[in-house]
């Protein structure tokens, strides 16, 4: 039996992000083999399951008249099926596509350009649910890095340890939406840079500012990942350290 378990979160899905839905080929090692596919969830729960069900080869039938059986008719595939060779073979060739396929999504998720890295972090927290937590000490340094949350259809809450500014002495009024809390506190003992609402989040190997500069991997984050991350956020959210950061129009 050949099994193979991939995740979708490792496969590189940016040519289909906008599309709504895609379609999916699945290989073979070839005929006579049943065919299986389950889904699921990141957490690991059942979400669907097709099969196993052979694929249709050919079909036969004959016809009885007058008591005579006739010669029976084929439609399809007559040719014996692939030996052991030929199968081991295909299956070697499987494997080289897997690996490609994770090669090329592993590419994608080291995004090397900055505004590809931009627009990548966008379309996932305008996807957030309930509420959107940033925590990222070097969040908000340039003042169009507050532009990334302005179509986050849920209400946000940042921290951060660096603020913009105007020039090299006084701190800007960052120019934050509406929808968008923020609190910071200088050189605050942040480390992880991480993006979290309900149910998931994002884990990001840099911050806006630095997007452009070196690849930077945007990861999905488990359900208690996110949650434990959640709780840190909101332990620093209640600090007094904390201070929250102007606003203007």
């Amino acid at each position: 039996m050949l099994s193979t378990r991939v995740r979708l979160e490792d496969v590189d899905v940016s040519p289909v992000r906008t599309a709504g839905r895609c379609a999916v080929s699945l290989p073979t090692i070839g005929r006579t083999v049943t065919h299986e596919v389950v889904l699921h969830t990141v957490e690991g729960e059942l979400l669907d399951r097709s099969g196993p069900y052979p694929i249709v080869e050919r079909i036969i039938s004959t016809m009885t008249v007058d008591g005579h059986t006739l010669q029976p008719v084929v439609h399809g595939i007559t040719d014996p099926p692939p030996g052991l060779e030929a199968r081991l073979e295909r299956q070697r060739h499987v494997e080289d596509e897997l690996r490609e396929l994770l090669r090329n999504g592993a590419q994608a998720r080291m995004i090397a350009d900055r505004q590809t890295a931009i627009e990548r972090l966008r379309d996932w927290l305008e996807a957030a649910r309930g509420e959107l937590l940033v925590h990222d000490r070097f969040f908000g340094q340039r003042l169009d890095e507050w532009r990334l949350l302005d179509g986050v259809p849920v209400p946000v809450r940042v921290l951060t340890a660096k603020i913009a500014r105007a020039h090299d002495r006084q701190p800007a009024s960052a120019r934050i939406a509406a929808h968008v809390e923020a609190r910071y506190r200088p050189h605050a003992p942040m480390h992880e840079r991480f993006y979290v609402w309900e149910g998931g989040g994002l884990s990001v190997g840099g911050s806006p500012t630095t997007f452009g500069q070196a690849p930077v991997r945007i990861q999905r984050l488990r359900a208690a990942d996110a949650e434990r991350c959640r709780e840190e956020f909101e332990q620093l959210w209640a600090s007094p350290f904390f201070k929250p950061v102007p606003r203007t129009s």
